[in-house]
């Protein structure tokens, strides 16, 4: 591969020229111009570094797309191989954040400052950790537009995502979760609440659990499936963790047994219309039930028992904060939950983990020196 210099008449730059061999299919001569500088040295320069960005593959096509349109292509590509669930949150950060402020930029004009500008104005939207979300997707679009040829770089890799807090865990007591299910015991849902409160399980998984997964004999349940955000079809669950079997509370076996009864009734009401797709939690038809349906509904039972507002998510976090302080080890409790390992929980509810401290440190203190009073604590002189 060899080049040379040129220059237009009358033209103030200097041009220079790469033949890049003969075309396979025509066996004609192939040239690249490229535009160089105003004078003959510096352009040997720029032809010098083509020369070597061509030998090295690194070399890109001068193209206008931008990172809009390059955004959308990559999510058509992706929607095959990805959960529904997870493609639906790709398509809205594309299309609420990268696509409003930087799509109609050149792909190969980006630049870090675009990238810091970005972070700045969605800083005044969402809070750091949904950014650090939408930094993670412009990564993945940029390192494929590099994979296509599209770009040299991947610019965002150059800059880093604003400083995430820890998010604050909500979750209520045990005397609210009794009042959330002493006001809601008649909804058509009671038993989602029921299950979410008392196995930790996610509004996916208890939408999508069958009773095919249910032991109602040996009082254990198997979360094998979640209902994916567009709620009409089901997928297994992200990771092996994930799918778990969990041990059910006496009252939640009792309501269960009760709420397939209810179930089986409608399901002899609603005759050729019923549509079985073996749920637990279902329509009155038995289709799957919507995402924001329920989670419509559950806002409004909330405020039907005059309780402090949770999402329903964190009747998770309920769960877990609630064993943890019954002294249940955290193996069982990330067990319940399905986290990959014990980590994640110690790490998610440390919240708590100091009044725990505290307390075994009391309880140890009372078996090992028959003490009813902690160390630290004000004694009688008396």
């Amino acid at each position: 591969m060899k080049g040379h210099i040129t220059k237009k008449k009358r033209g103030e730059y200097y041009y220079f020229v790469i033949d890049i061999g003969r075309d396979p299919e025509t066996g004609k001569r192939r040239q690249r111009w490229f535009k160089g500088a105003t004078t003959k040295k510096e352009t040997q320069v720029l032809l010098t570094q083509k020369l070597m960005e061509l030998q090295e593959g690194t070399y890109v096509e001068k193209n206008q797309m931008t990172v809009g349109a390059f955004a959308s292509q990559w999510l058509v590509g992706k929607k095959s191989s990805i959960r529904d669930g997870t493609y639906s949150v790709y398509r809205s950060y594309v299309n609420l954040y990268i696509t409003p402020y930087i799509g109609d930029i050149k792909m190969q004009e980006l630049a870090p400052q675009h990238i810091q500008q970005l972070h700045t104005a969605l800083l005044e939207r969402i809070v750091p950790s949904t950014i650090a979300k939408v930094h993670k997707i412009l990564r993945a679009i940029m390192d494929e537009a590099m994979t296509f040829g599209i770009i040299r770089k991947n610019v965002v890799r150059l800059v880093q995502t604003p400083k995430a807090q820890k998010p604050k865990i909500s979750y209520w007591n045990e005397e609210q979760v009794r009042t959330l299910l002493a006001t809601s015991q008649k909804s058509r849902f009671y038993i989602a609440y029921l299950l979410a409160v008392t196995t930790g399980m996610r509004v996916g998984e208890v939408l999508g659990l069958r009773w095919q997964d249910v032991d109602l004999e040996r009082g254990v349940l198997s979360i094998m499936q979640t209902l994916s955000q567009n709620s009409t079809t089901f997928s297994e669950t992200k990771t092996e963790s994930g799918r778990r079997s969990v041990t059910l509370l006496n009252e939640t076996l009792r309501a269960l047994k009760e709420h397939r009864i209810f179930i089986a009734k409608e399901k002899l009401r609603a005759g050729d219309a019923y549509r079985d797709h073996d749920l637990v939690v279902c329509t009155a038809l038995g289709k799957p039930v919507n995402h924001t349906n329920f989670r419509d509904r559950w806002k409004k039972e909330v405020l039907k028992a005059d309780l402090p507002h949770i999402r329903f998510h964190d009747l998770r976090h309920t769960h877990a904060t609630l064993l943890l302080k019954q002294g249940v080890h955290p193996k069982i409790v990330s067990e319940r939950l399905g986290h990959a390992n014990v980590n994640i929980t110690l790490n998610t509810y440390s919240h708590i983990l100091p009044g725990l401290q505290e307390e075994a440190a009391r309880n140890l203190n009372d078996l090992l020196f028959h003490q009813t009073t902690f160390p630290n604590e004000k004694q009688s002189k008396f």
